[in-house]
């Protein structure tokens, strides 16, 4: 792998998740020149496939807020087991809680108190550190509904796919990321979500979003 490529690879390793907005001024300074968004997925798909024989992988999806983000995946074991690796036991045990408790909301947040009222032995100046670093690290990220609640971040998204599936998070109905803090069917049974950026999108031409299982018009 050449310099350049390598580099990148830091850059990801160092951030954890970044827009392609914090991304795209990395990488024109990286390769020398001015990439467009479309180049830059370009270029990390091809980055991407190089490292894979590492079990390492450069995933990208549409967050909640309309943005996308990128990261640097390690792929070699399970999801929740790789945190072991910067989280102490007990920060796993309440960060799950915490992604199991804003899956299973209607609006996806969770309230920084109910977040304290979580822990067990652990001291309220411990997991107040615990909830700084995890905005920091874009494990949690401010809702995007309620400026005193947390949702899932974009890292989440990114690193932690398989266990959001598992606890029902669905996809897009345009883009097919992850989506939480979305546009959803009212029709009670019906499951689809929509990111608010991609449905702008889809009716910019006057088009109306109909939901796959029912139908329906979304709005």
């Amino acid at each position: 792998m050449s310099e350049a490529p390598k580099k990148l690879v830091q850059v990801l390793m160092a951030h954890g998740a970044l827009a392609e907005s914090e991304l795209k001024p990395l990488v024109d300074q990286i390769y020398g020149r001015d990439f467009s968004l479309e180049e830059i997925g370009d270029l990390t798909s091809q980055v991407a496939a190089t490292i894979q024989p590492y079990s390492l992988d450069i995933k990208s999806t549409v967050y909640d807020d309309g943005n996308v983000y990128y990261g640097l995946i390690n792929t070699s074991n399970d999801e929740i087991t790789k945190l072991s690796n910067t989280f102490k036991p007990w920060e796993i045990v309440l960060f799950r809680k915490a992604i199991e408790y804003i899956a299973e909301t209607d609006d996806g947040e969770l309230d920084h108190h109910d977040f304290l009222n979580m822990r067990e032995a652990n001291s309220t100046n411990d997991v107040k550190a615990l909830l700084a670093r995890l905005y920091a690290e874009k494990w949690l990220a401010p809702s995007m509904l309620t400026d005193t609640q947390a949702t899932l971040g974009p890292r989440v998204f990114l690193e932690l796919a398989v266990f959001l599936r598992d606890m029902g998070i669905t996809q897009c109905g345009v883009c097919s990321s992850d989506a939480l803090q979305s546009v959803r069917c009212t029709t009670p049974s019906c499951p689809t979500r929509v990111h608010e950026s991609c449905l702008a999108k889809y009716e910019r031409n006057g088009r109306k979003f109909k939901c796959a299982p029912c139908k329906k018009v979304l709005r």
